[in-house]
């Protein structure tokens, strides 16, 4: 195994990573729970919650970005991928896609990318399924501390369902697809399949960088991606209600998100894949996503959020509907053309987070430009922001007198106005600085 891994593996210091085998090995220490979703299909429930604890153990400390701690994170996902099969991904790198995190705090830090990749058969073989999930988190709660000086509980965010329950329903679609490589048909013969790249980002959290990241450095061609599937917070199914966004981007993908559902799930369905979270960055390079999502909970960005609250079962249910909706992406014959859908989804806001935001323009940010301001990946059909005259491309830099720097002060911004007030909009065009009189709508209308 020691041959498949970078040299660039960014392995910490021998005591976290002593601390760690323990759990790295409870899964084979331990007899399996399988559950069986689908003929020939088997789901480990034991491995997947041992996933979820290694992740979320204070050993790790929240794997906040730009740190030590994170980068351990990452070994343990490269060494989960290479265990179910995986190809490096990264070209020259092996598992590892590094980038230079930007923001305040993180400017000039490292984070990784881990990228496995699954080759397909047939005529399909040249065409891809990204599949993924992000692994970074918050980090510590408490102020002062050193890597790898293990916090007290309650002193991190250890990020149990967001997102360490992604990642691991990541590393068993990736285990079952490596297995179905030789499965054929009750004849003989073996239909083809598109390969699939797994990548679990780091990043998520302080702006989808790892994402953007990954889109302007992909692994394989632009136009032989035809999906990309992104997992985040998936362990916490209640009332079998699983949240899909994105299912307009592709006219195949309604059909295909209902067939998928054999489990008795109570899907909502989302035609827009513009939430905030990573296949965003996939959207804005015109690749159809499906987001899934189970749902607002209390200890959402809170140091509660423990793999004791995680469902085993609920998380086996949701992998398994995501493997049958991946081998069906994966046979379809035809190709998915993306269709651009102006429809910001409607992922619920965990009670108490933030301030309910009332008032709407309906521009869409590109999540994927790091500029001074916001650009805008587009509008949105019969909004304020259409009407006026605002397009694809311009950066905003001011609204209702107020300076925009980033997405955070964009949306702060509109929190402190109210529907049907008249704002003054200052954004950069091809250089040129333009202002717009716009009257903001009421959010709960659109």
């Amino acid at each position: 195994m020691a041959g498949r891994f970078s040299s660039r593996s960014g392995a910490p210091p021998g005591g976290i990573w002593v601390c760690l085998l323990p759990l790295m090995t409870l899964a084979s220490a331990c007899a399996s729970q399988m559950t069986e979703f689908s003929p020939g299909v088997d789901l480990d429930r034991a491995e997947m919650m041992h996933r979820v604890r290694v992740l979320s153990a204070p050993e790790l400390a929240g794997r906040g970005n730009g740190t030590q701690a994170a980068l351990a994170a990452a070994d343990s996902i490269a060494l989960w991928f290479g265990l179910a099969g995986l190809q490096p991904g990264a070209g020259a790198d092996g598992w590892f896609q590094d980038f230079v995190l930007q923001g305040d705090g993180l400017a000039g830090k490292t984070a990784r990318n881990v990228v496995g990749m699954q080759s397909g058969r047939g005529r399909l073989t040249g065409r891809w399924v990204v599949v993924g999930a992000h692994y970074d988190h918050l980090g510590r709660a408490d102020s002062v501390f050193t890597d790898f000086d293990v916090p007290e509980p309650g002193a991190y965010y250890p990020g149990a369902d967001d997102n360490a329950s992604g990642v691991t329903i990541l590393v068993e679609l990736a285990q079952l697809a490596c297995r179905s490589v030789g499965d054929s048909e009750p004849d003989g013969t073996e239909p083809p399949l598109r390969s699939c790249l797994f990548v679990s980002f780091a990043g998520e959290e302080v702006g989808i960088q790892g994402s953007a990241y990954l889109v302007k450095h992909l692994p394989v061609p632009r136009d032989s991606i035809d999906v990309m599937i992104n997992l985040d917070s998936v362990g916490r199914l209640r009332e079998r209600r699983l949240f899909v966004a994105g299912v307009g981007t592709a006219a195949d993908l309604p059909r295909l998100v209902r067939n998928a559902n054999r489990d008795s799930l109570q899907l909502e369905l989302s035609q827009g894949g513009w939430d905030a979270s990573d296949h965003v960055s996939f959207n804005t390079i015109e690749v159809p996503v499906l987001f899934l999502f189970t749902g607002a909970q209390p200890d959402y960005h809170l140091p509660t959020d423990t793999w004791q609250h995680i469902d085993a079962a609920n998380l086996v249910r949701v992998a398994g509907y995501t493997w049958r909706l991946l081998t069906d992406l994966r046979s379809l014959p035809v190709a998915l053309a993306y269709q651009d859908v102006g429809e910001i989804s409607s992922r619920p806001e965990p009670p108490g987070t933030r301030p309910e935001r009332k008032a709407w323009l309906g521009a869409i940010p590109d999540f994927t430009e790091q500029v001074q301001g916001v650009m805008l990946a587009g509008v949105i059909a019969d909004s304020p922001a259409e009407s006026v005259g605002l397009i694809k491309g311009d950066i905003l830099m001011g609204v209702a007198g107020e300076p925009v720097h980033d997405l955070a002060d964009f949306a702060q911004i509109l929190r402190s106005c109210e529907p049907g007030q008249q704002v003054r909009v200052l954004i950069s065009r091809e250089g040129r600085q333009l202002t717009f009189d716009v009257i903001l709508a009421d959010r709960a209308d659109r």
